[in-house]
């Protein structure tokens, strides 16, 4: 699964580099969001056989994470 990631996360990033001459700006955000989503998914994979502390923190984590993803798509969204 790691791997896969790894390989979505490369892939994200040489497409935003091909974007970066079009908008320097708008990269910096697409890179960012790549780098937020990322994040959500690295939590997400340690939750299997979590204890309830546990999830309790990366839940607060991923909720403080999806606000951010949110503020930097709607960044996104007005510098498209």
């Amino acid at each position: 699964m790691k791997t896969i990631w790894k390989g979505i996360d490369w892939l994200a990033r040489a497409a935003i580099g091909l974007i970066a001459k079009i908008s320097p700006k708008l990269t910096a955000k697409r890179l960012e969001l790549a780098q937020v989503e990322s994040e959500i998914e690295k939590l997400l994979d340690t939750l299997t056989g979590a204890s309830p502390v546990l999830l309790s923190y990366a839940n607060s984590k991923i909720e403080e994470l999806d606000a951010r993803r949110q503020s930097i798509a709607n960044d996104i969204a007005k510098l498209a």
